[in-house]
């Protein structure tokens, strides 16, 4: 007889490698996806003042020496927000002041974060034993994507909190493989990223006492999840501002029941419901998602905003180990082609349930989240009723655009501004919302927030520019701005209004 078994194993290895290439396209294609869809924001002009005008602002004031200064909100913004993280962008802004540092980043962070996913996802179900360990890992990779809360926060603007989901993916990778070095050095950068971001460094302490069985290292990391909150919003925060911290007045935790519940079943049901297979780790996710339900803030328990960047990563992975407990059952339940059966209709339930909508390529196609309530009106009233329990606003996630390809309006627009952008540092700006964070790079800017609000002339002197485009005029700015007698129009073209302050 002819022994082949070295054949059978070359034959292993190659087609190994093969999978091994097509993962690594694959996660190549998520991450560019991920950064596709914030260029497409930048040049779109669909960002605005808040939130990422603010930090565009924040890094170019911290590289000419204005420490967190913040020119969008007039005051200290270590005493609105803890982030001290966004440092990491003062070397880029020192080559060129841009929020494209910001959007690329977060981009790129999220896809990054898919990317961990998968080695995370490797490594529970390979330490479980479970079958097709590889190709279930990448199965959780493309869920996360497709995760409505995770896509929301990779689509909004930017947030510090955002860039540093890879970092609280790599805590978990580390504590996985037991390199506590690696781990604390994460957890340190973890910290300077939100005020929040000590809730999940004890949602890392509940995860290493719970599912890994290791006490000593869940309470180190609750001990220090405790001290960092007291430091931060205790001294650091109110030593940076001179008021009452406004987010406070959101506390609502028995305000909107319906909504956060509906909010809390959303959160588990996009992920076919495992995470409740696995009680452990998703008693992780409560810290966050707790403070995301003490609020009476809706955009928070929407999973329409940032608000879940952090929480997702505690969610998917619970989704991880619920599905380890799952196989578990089922294989142990069932054998031969009952358990094949059985497998399949799982697989069908987790398609039905999944969000195939929830993700970056879909807000590229501008689809995303579309609801037309007209055609809510036109149907039965039983689907009526229905759309109302499901969609609990006329128009759910008004906070994300529906990213469209950049139009040769916006093209010119953005060729235009380049004027303004280099105009001499002692000539302030006022800008529309939406152009403010290509502007704000300067020490005197006002924004416009709104056409109610008008301009803050008492920032302005005489010769100082007030921009604003008729493409995304939407309340009547350029009427206001008409009617102002201390300013006179310097230039018009189609996509770009420039007004001069009167001496």
């Amino acid at each position: 007889m002819i022994d082949d078994s070295n054949g059978a194993k070359r034959a292993k290895v190659k087609l190994g490698n093969w999978f091994d290439v097509a993962v690594f396209l694959l996660l190549s294609i998520l991450v560019i996806v991920a950064l596709l869809s914030k260029l497409v924001q930048y040049y779109g002009f669909q960002i605005h003042d808040l939130d990422t005008g603010i930090y565009s602002n924040l890094v170019w004031n911290l590289v000419n020496g204005n420490w967190f200064y913040s020119g969008v909100l007039n005051r200290n913004h270590l005493g609105e927000h803890f982030a001290p993280i966004i440092v990491v962008f003062a070397p880029f802004f020192i080559v060129h002041p841009s929020p494209v540092w910001l959007l690329g980043a977060q981009g790129l962070a999220v896809g990054t974060t898919y990317v961990l996913l998968y080695f995370i996802a490797v490594k529970i179900f390979c330490e479980a034993n479970t079958n097709f360990a590889k190709p279930l890992a990448v199965v959780f990779a493309i869920w996360a994507f497709f995760y409505r809360p995770l896509t929301s926060a990779l689509l909004f603007e930017f947030h510090p909190s955002t860039l540093a989901t890879p970092l609280l993916a790599a805590a978990f990778l580390a504590m996985l493989h037991n390199r506590d070095r690696v781990l604390w050095m994460l957890v340190a950068s973890l910290i300077l990223s939100k005020e929040n971001a000590p809730l999940a460094v004890l949602g890392l302490g509940c995860y290493a006492w719970l599912v890994l069985s290791r006490p000593r290292l869940g309470i180190t990391l609750s001990a220090v999840a405790c001290v960092s909150a007291v430091l931060i919003l205790g001294v650091v925060m109110p030593l940076s501002r001179s008021d009452h911290w406004e987010h406070y007045s959101r506390l609502g935790p028995f305000a909107s029941l319906r909504f956060k519940a509906l909010y809390s079943v959303q959160l588990v049901k996009a992920l076919a419901y495992l995470p409740l297979a696995s009680w452990r780790s998703l008693v992780c996710a409560v810290p966050l998602v707790g403070l995301n339900l003490s609020v009476a803030y809706y955009p928070q328990f929407s999973r329409c905003s940032h608000y879940d960047d952090f929480a997702s990563v505690f969610l998917v992975v619970a989704a991880m180990h619920g599905a380890v407990v799952v196989l578990r059952a089922v294989g142990s339940a069932f054998k031969g082609w009952r358990a094949i059966a059985t497998y399949i209709f799982l697989v069908l339930v987790a398609l039905l349930l999944t969000e195939p909508t929830a993700s970056a390529i879909f807000s590229l196609q501008g689809s995303w989240f579309s609801y037309d309530e007209r055609q809510v009106q036109r149907k039965p009233a039983v689907y009526r009723r229905l759309a109302d329990l499901l969609l609990p606003e006329p128009a759910p996630c008004r906070g994300i655009s529906n990213l469209q390809w950049i139009s040769n309006e916006e093209r010119q627009l953005y060729r235009e501004l380049a004027a303004y952008r280099s105009l001499p540092f002692e000539i302030g700006i006022a800008a529309q919302s939406v152009l403010g964070p290509y502007l704000s790079a300067r020490p005197r800017y006002v924004p416009i927030f709104s056409a109610a609000k008008g301009v803050d002339t008492w920032r302005l002197k005489p010769g100082d520019k007030v921009i604003m485009t008729p493409i995304r005029d939407s309340d009547g700015l350029e009427r206001v701005l008409e009617g102002n007698p201390t300013l006179s129009r310097v230039f018009v073209s189609p996509v770009l209004h420039v007004y001069e302050v009167n001496p």
